[in-house]
């Protein structure tokens, strides 16, 4: 027999206990009482055909009229929007409003949550009410169980001797950790959960007591409460405990506070504001102090002061084309960020980026279509160096770019119009610059013949410039001036890929050839450098039929390039080789090596990619001076993977008279894991400097993880000293249990 109920208040007073550990009650503002409005006679009863109306169903359903009560008995299921409850008696009294179920009761949510009980006792206003016996697997995988729950008029429920775990069940074996406590109290107006005589076990061996200990509702989503503790010991500030507290401010927003006490030095706290907007994000994060300088272990020097830094960023859109944001970065002092380990200085935030050595804020708005693109920005920097560079360091205030296309001509011609306009400003009488430049080029590519590839290039720009101090890198002193240039460009890129296909080998030969011609601009040796500092004419711009990747370097003169890719595929196997050389009729002696512009004889470039299958890969690239022969440039790196294990190598050099004292390096990164089966891991890196003979930074650690644990140690060393900081150690051991904590920091970037 089916019964149907029309009003929906019956259903969350029956269920309300079932669900109040595992999910939230529903319409507990509805007050009013069930009738019978119906009885069906259905030996397969179909919930969906009833709509939001409760189904009961059992063997026998009778109503008393002498108690006024409704009865079912015998495998009873009463069904409602996804919601089933299954037991072996079910009783409601019309009068007094209490529902009461016994035997096997069991509520199947639909997130997937099953909640048992051996009896339930509840009125239909969900006030009050007891459930005995009462175990629960939850949505999330957690698993609560208590002897008895009593459900109070306070919006509070209260558990007593209560086993909490995110660990499977097993019958042959206890979980990985589990929760134990004399009794609980759920507060369903603050979804927070709050545990007295607490025992934590591991393997069932007790490890922890605590007093108190409170956590989230899994059953909800982010919440209000402590995250996981980030403890560990550095060589440099002591021991130390850093303690994550995250306040959910809304929907949108939250706050996460994380005071940090030390050995050696005085309190750190940290905090980041996250919030979500409908047209955009923004994140701040940072920190502050009261503590005097110090370079290593009791090393101390100047005045305690408030110490600290602000890192930020925020995107927004303004409609479907354009977008503002802006990025902040500052420290009070160059080597707060170090002395306190705080990492993050080279991420990108906003449109820019810089290295870890420099500091930047700024603020920006673009907008783009598949036509045109503009934008304008304005920047100020914080070095984190001393000398010359930090007192050239400039703020761009401002920059504008702005690009328009048109199709235009045969061949698939593109026209492209682009404008561009900087101002650097410097404090102390260094070097001001300006620059207005604005162009046109025109570009097309055919096939011709049988598979020529033709793509010529026309190209005019030209550029104003205004110096204040200016100081050119020879170290002469010129003052302030004025100077324009008009430069132009014709060049015609050749490319033929030859193809043969095998039977188990795909090969392409690609011969390139790019023939150039660009304007002589006498003013060149008399520009500053300021926007290509570094830049390095290699494999990726050989190519490039515009002779500079931004405006103050130009390749003037007529020039060849020519290049050979060849690429080869079998199976899972690549092959992908490409090497060039560059001619050029006049040399630019104003440029500096690294350029690769300063030379009529270009230097050999080469880049090599292998694939030799999924777990081995070799790729790099090398530059070699095309006069003596010897090594200009050079990257390499291999990847390997195999039975769990894993292999990776990066090797850099760029000799000293290259480079100079900045740039240069000779250095080589290792990093290698082991997974033992699915839970277990060990893994290792190290930075080798080889113009030092040292390690500059070195880890190694081991992590365990199962489907409720995760655990990962490490030791990390850095043996760099930086004017006042001294190489440092440190030991770090974080806990996670699965729905209560999570490992929030990946050791190895």
């Amino acid at each position: 027999m089916v019964v149907k109920f029309s009003p929906k208040h019956f259903w969350a007073a029956a269920s309300f206990g079932l669900a109040a550990c595992a999910a939230p009650c529903a319409n507990a503002q509805e007050v009013a009482k069930p009738d019978v409005s119906e009885t069906i006679i259905s030996p397969n009863p179909n919930p969906s055909e009833f709509g939001d109306a409760i189904l009961l169903s059992a063997d026998a359903i009778g109503t008393s009229t002498a108690d006024n009560s409704v009865e079912a008995t015998g495998n009873v299921q009463a069904f409602n929007l996804g919601r089933r409850l299954r037991a072996d008696r079910l009783k409601y009294d019309r009068t007094t409003g209490i529902i009461s179920a016994n035997g096997n009761v069991l509520m199947i949510d639909p997130d997937g949550t099953n909640s048992y009980a051996e009896s339930l006792v509840v009125d239909d206003r969900l006030a009050t009410g007891v459930i005995n016996g009462f175990s629960s697997r939850l949505a999330n995988g957690g698993v609560i169980a208590a002897t008895s729950i009593l459900r109070r008029a306070d919006n509070r429920n209260s558990l007593n001797h209560v086993i909490y775990t995110a660990c499977p069940i097993c019958v042959d074996k206890r979980p990985t950790w589990e929760l134990r406590a004399k009794s609980a109290t759920q507060n369903l107006a603050t979804n927070i959960i709050s545990y007295r005589d607490v025992v934590f076990e591991i393997k069932g061996v007790p490890v922890l007591y605590l007093p108190v200990f409170t956590h989230s509702d899994p059953s909800f989503g982010r919440q209000t409460g402590f995250l996981q503790p980030k403890p560990g010991r550095s060589s440099r500030i002591g021991v130390y405990w850093e303690q994550p507290f995250v306040y959910i401010i809304d929907d949108y927003s939250d706050l996460i506070v994380s005071p940090m006490i030390s050995q050696f030095v005085n309190p750190l706290l940290s905090a980041q504001y996250r919030r979500n907007f409908f047209s955009g994000n923004l994140k701040l994060a940072g920190s502050a102090t009261k503590e005097r300088r110090f370079g290593g272990r009791h090393v101390f020097y100047g005045t305690e002061d408030w110490r600290g830094h602000v890192f930020g960023e925020g995107r927004f859109a303004i409609n479907s084309e354009w977008d503002w944001g802006f990025g902040v970065e500052t420290a009070s002092d160059d080597l707060y960020l170090e002395r306190y380990s705080i990492g993050g200085q080279n991420l990108q935030r906003g449109i820019l980026r810089t290295n870890d050595t420099r500091l930047m804020s700024q603020t920006y708005v673009e907008g783009s279509d598949e036509n045109y693109f503009v934008r304008a920005y304005a920047a100020s920097f914080q070095d984190l160096t001393i000398g010359e560079r930090r007192k050239n360091t400039p703020h761009i205030a401002p920059a504008i770019e702005a690009h328009r296309n048109w199709k235009i001509g045969p061949w698939d011609g593109t026209l492209s119009a682009s404008g561009s306009a900087i101002y650097l400003d410097r404090n102390n009488g260094r070097q001001d610059s300006g620059r207005i430049s604005g162009g046109l080029n025109w570009r097309a590519q055919t096939i011709i013949g049988n598979g020529l590839v033709v793509a010529p290039l026309v190209s005019v720009r030209s550029d104003a410039y205004s110096y204040t101090n200016q100081r050119l890198a020879a170290g002469v002193a010129i003052g302030s001036r004025q100077l324009t240039r008009t430069l132009g460009t014709v060049s015609l890129d050749l490319k033929w890929p030859l193809v043969r296909q095998m039977d188990n080998l795909n090969l392409m030969i690609i011969p390139r050839v790019n023939l150039a011609a660009s304007s002589k601009a006498k003013q060149n040796d008399q520009i500053s450098i300021e926007d290509s500092n570094g830049y390095d004419n290699n494999f990726s711009s050989y190519f490039n039929q515009i002779p500079s990747s931004n405006y103050d370097i130009w390749d003037s003169g007529n020039r060849a390039t020519i290049g050979v890719n060849v690429i080869a595929n079998s199976g899972n196997s690549s092959f992908d080789w490409f090497v060039g050389k560059q001619y050029r009729d006049n040399s630019n002696p104003f440029l500096d090596r690294l350029t690769n512009l300063d030379r009529e004889d270009g230097d050999w470039v080469s880049n090599l990619t292998i694939n030799v299958n999924a777990n081995l890969s070799f790729d790099g690239n090398i530059r070699m001076d095309a006069i003596t022969g010897e090594l200009v440039r050079a990257e390499l790196a291999a990847r390997l993977s195999y039975a769990g294990a894993g292999l990776s190598f990066r090797y850099h050099e760029m000799p000293l008279r290259i480079g100079g004292t900045e740039r240069a390096n000779r250095e080589l990164v290792t990093r290698a894991s082991y997974r033992f089966g699915e839970k277990a891991r060990i893994f290792a890196d190290n930075w080798y400097d080889f113009r030092t003979n040292s390690n500059l930074r070195s880890r190694i650690g081991g992590g365990f993880g199962d489907d409720c644990t995760e655990v990962l140690v490490y030791y990390e060393e850095t043996n760099t000293t930086n004017r006042f900081i001294t190489p440092s150690s440190g030991f770090k051991i974080q806990i996670a249990f699965k729905t209560i904590g999570l490992i929030n920091e990946e050791p190895f970037e």
